[in-house]
């Protein structure tokens, strides 16, 4: 704790879930290297995991020496300034933190580049549900990169090691994001979606996302709904459903395919982002099993929304 300022330790994201349902997961940084921090509700003060006014919480307890990834706070029971506060580090699990696999083809492409999770400096970034603080998604700078970029990555670990042999269960992010990279890099390549760049690693965890461009002239078309002073043109309509047959052709049914995930660029070409519940189509035009997840239903879903721009109600 010697010599250890406030300001060392970086809030990234917070996610308000643990395994008692009582508290908190921060992804924070220090020193380039990411921490987990496992934090109970009322352990600062209120409003502290907020992106917007939220004071920056005092980890300075937890030790600078320290290699370990993964930590637990606790406070004794006493009251304000009487309570004090320990961090204990869960040591090295049997089983390490475990980032994106399945995606050995992509990582192998010359043509891609692999870059550090800690080696960008945020430009922007998309604000989360309930206004919490997050790294999700992220306009960036690298330094062997011209341009921003748009980075995307797993927040949290999947299942978090407390220690030997307990893991916290936690979602189903690291699945989704192998499913998104699959399929945006596929779509990526004839131009469909944002260009795919490469992958994004932290150390001691492996790929926790992806990087594309950042599009800045365009606007999505949730946007243009808003702004819309009139029905979109026949012939916009037709262009934005080739661009989708073109992907359901490709075998990919999107499952999220609403307005604010195709965006129109100043061009007026489309493209579509936002993979992580896409399903592979089948021989039959539908995801094996479920016949109603289609791709003719989900044009014809699409292709409503699209109608009701500019239709006053």
């Amino acid at each position: 704790m010697a010599g250890q300022s406030k300001s060392s330790i970086k809030v990234l994201a917070v996610l308000d879930k643990t395994r008692d349902g009582n508290g908190f997961i921060i992804r924070a940084i220090r020193n380039g290297q990411v921490l987990y921090i496992l934090v109970p509700a009322d352990i600062f003060p209120s409003g502290w995991d907020k992106a917007s006014t939220s004071p920056e919480p005092d980890l300075s307890i937890i030790p600078e020496s320290d290699n370990c990834k993964v930590w637990t706070l606790s406070a004794s029971s006493g009251i304000g300034c009487r309570r004090v506060i320990q961090a204990r580090g869960n040591g090295i699990p049997k089983k390490p933190l475990e980032g994106v696999t399945g995606i050995d083809d992509i990582r192998g492409s010359p043509n891609l580049m692999t870059a550090e999770y800690s080696e960008f400096t945020p430009v922007k970034t998309w604000p989360a549900s309930g206004g919490r603080r997050t790294d999700r998604v992220q306009a960036a700078k690298h330094p062997k990169l011209k341009d921003s970029v748009v980075i995307k990555i797993v927040e949290i670990p999947d299942h978090l090691p407390i220690g030997e042999n307990d893991q916290i269960p936690l979602g189903t992010g690291e699945a989704e994001m192998r499913t998104e990279i699959t399929n945006h890099y596929k779509m990526s390549s004839l131009g469909l979606a944002p260009k795919f760049i490469g992958l994004v690693t932290e150390q001691g965890r492996g790929v926790i996302g992806y990087i594309m461009e950042n599009i800045r002239d365009c606007q999505s078309y949730e946007e243009i709904k808003a702004k819309a002073k009139g029905k979109l043109p026949p012939a916009e309509i037709k262009n934005v459903l080739a661009v989708v047959d073109q992907m359901h052709r490709l075998g990919i049914y999107h499952g999220d395919l609403h307005l604010g995930n195709l965006l129109k660029r100043a061009d007026g070409s489309i493209t579509i982002i936002d993979f992580q519940h896409a399903q592979p189509l089948g021989p039959n035009g539908h995801v094996e099993g479920k016949p109603i997840l289609s791709a003719e239903n989900e044009r014809e879903e699409l292709e409503e929304e699209l109608d009701e721009i500019g239709v006053r109600r």
